[in-house]
């Protein structure tokens, strides 16, 4: 369980009213937001991927396609040989 929160190395405006934490199991990873408490996100663990392998996440910030003027959050989870980066705009828009 990864708790995502706003420091002096990364004064991002998106956590001046929230926190989010994400949380997984063999089958799932949750995204919540916890100012207001409520699910996000929730993410399957594809097909592809080994029935018993566990997920590894973890929080980042950096730039994206989409945003090179500063930087975002970034959730990074692993499962199985699958690894992809999942970004946060807003509560309510996740890429």
């Amino acid at each position: 369980m990864h708790l995502l929160v706003r420091n002096e190395l990364y004064p991002f405006k998106f956590f001046d009213n929230s926190s989010m934490l994400a949380f997984g199991s063999l089958n799932e990873i949750v995204v919540c937001s916890m100012r207001p408490i409520k699910e996000i996100v929730q993410i399957m663990r594809p097909s592809f991927c080994k029935e018993k392998s566990i997920p590894y996440i973890d929080w980042g910030f950096g730039l994206t396609p989409s945003q090179r003027e500063r930087t975002v959050p970034i959730m990074a989870f692993a499962w199985d040989r699958l690894i992809q980066l999942v970004y946060i705009l807003s509560l309510i828009h996740i890429s």
